[in-house]
């Protein structure tokens, strides 16, 4: 399901990031917590991410997050040395 109007128009209306949050859960709820088909190519790909983030100098960069630099579920298993979830 593509993203629609008013949720464009939604996302253009966030002042922080916490309305970035909220409205993008609002978008992802109606498609069982997966973003719209055209999402990369209607937000990202358009900068209209690039410019609603400006406005709390905020970045639509992609992070990678490792497992190791992430404070939990994440221990050391004992027997062979790798990270485990638990």
């Amino acid at each position: 399901m593509n993203i629609t109007t008013v949720e464009l128009k939604t996302l253009e209306a966030c002042q922080s990031p916490q309305d970035w949050r909220k409205a993008c859960d609002a978008i992802k709820e109606v498609r069982n917590q997966e973003y719209p088909d055209d999402w990369w190519k209607r937000v990202k790909q358009t900068g209209l991410m690039d410019r609603i983030m400006q406005r709390w100098e905020g970045s639509s960069e992609l992070e990678v997050i490792h497992p190791e630099s992430s404070p939990e579920p994440y221990e050391p298993n004992p027997y062979d040395g790798t990270y485990s979830e638990e």
